[in-house]
């Protein structure tokens, strides 16, 4: 697996490069380093040093091609957009079996790229929506995070699987868990660009006003030194750098911990094209995990977990139907409690990894049997 992101992405490494091997089918990952301490995990990890910065990370990608080369894969999974045009020449001329994992919906993923000038998202976006689809299907298959994201490629001739980013069973939180005092309230963890930091600091500041005494834990990730001083600043703006808690770059083998360390989760998606299509990762740590969540209120949340009666859907960008539903559950514990078990009982039962790899592993092993019969 070749990537150009976090070496132990959650997705990647922990359930893609983790579930072939826990099938007997070797793998290995080329990445180029991120900020955070991993401890080894099964898969080993060739890394591809390169200079820090979003454009020294895509202009590194040939070094992680020929990185990914000189292993002398039978298939090689490019894992990222960056990666995606030199996959179509590797497929050409190295005439190895090559997937690509469309791990987000790209195109409106790019129109929230708040680094990027406005007029350059909206010309970016317009050409990853035709270029994506046109080297896709110049590969052997494609996997997809959900079948939303399925829809970029629709007609392109090239098998689609879909594999959600469920958790593995050793994920779950135990019944015993719950009998530990949570150290925290509510807690986030993933990225937080500003579409996700204004309504969580606006829910957490209404929470402050009323006199709920939330502590709340912020797990930021792949965060480096000059963005976690900007995060901070803004917290303190807001007047609540008392009541958070920030942890920076944990690796995601804690997550569980962290997770259980709380008694909510909150996930204050913005009402964008981009999350009618994408399920939120961090939805299902938190199912896992036996803790409601307070979520927005979005067409692919709604038809997984609507009636489910482990979360609370909330109208996004609603920061004070999202504080209603947090102090709501921060005041009826044995609810909470309830909800939680409602949540680990549906990953124990239909989301989990165990049932989610399998046709991964055999188009994996499909593939690479071709190369070694000459097929």
């Amino acid at each position: 697996m070749a990537t150009t992101q976090q070496p132990y992405h959650p997705r990647h490494y922990h359930l893609m490069a983790v579930g072939l091997h826990r099938a007997g089918v070797p793998a290995r990952m080329v990445a180029q380093p991120d900020h955070a301490e991993h401890p080894p995990g099964p898969v080993p990890v060739v890394f591809v040093e390169v200079s820090p910065g979003r454009l020294a990370r895509f202009l590194s990608a040939p070094r992680v091609i020929r990185a990914a080369l000189a292993l002398r894969p039978r298939v090689v999974h490019v894992t990222s957009l960056d990666l995606l045009p030199w996959a179509v020449l590797l497929r050409t001329f190295a005439r190895v079996p090559v997937l690509y994992d469309s791990n987000e919906d790209y195109p409106a993923d790019i129109l929230l790229k708040e680094w990027l000038p406005r007029p350059a998202r909206t010309v970016l976006s317009r050409v990853v929506g035709r270029v994506e689809p046109w080297c896709a299907a110049r590969l052997d298959a494609v996997t997809l995070a959900d079948e939303g994201t399925a829809a970029n490629f629709a007609g392109i001739g090239t098998p689609l699987i879909v594999i959600y980013n469920f958790p593995w069973l050793e994920m779950l939180g135990g019944a015993d868990a719950d009998d530990v005092e949570p150290e925290f309230d509510v807690s986030y963890h993933g990225s937080l660009p500003q579409l996700y930091l204004d309504p969580l600091l606006a829910t957490a500041r209404i929470l402050h006003d009323r006199g709920v005494p939330a502590r709340w834990c912020l797990v930021a990730r792949d965060y480096r030194d000059e963005e976690r001083s900007a995060l901070e600043e803004r917290i303190r703006r807001a007047g609540l750098l008392d009541r958070m808690t920030l942890r920076y770059n944990q690796p995601f083998t804690e997550m569980p911990g962290l997770l259980r360390a709380s008694r909510l989760g909150f996930i204050p998606l913005p009402d964008r094209p981009k999350f009618h299509r994408n399920l939120p990762r961090k939805l299902f740590e938190y199912l896992a995990a036996g803790r409601p969540a307070v979520v927005s209120d979005l067409p692919p949340i709604r038809r997984l977990v609507g009636d489910a009666g482990c979360c609370v859907l909330v109208r996004p960008g609603d920061p004070v139907e999202s504080a209603d539903a947090l102090q709501e559950l921060l005041t009826a514990p044995n609810r909470a409690r309830e909800m939680g078990e409602r949540g680990r009982r549906l990953v124990a039962d239909r989301l989990n990894a165990e049932r989610e790899v399998g046709p991964y592993v055999d188009l994996v092993r499909r593939l690479g049997a071709g190369v070694r019969n000459g097929g």
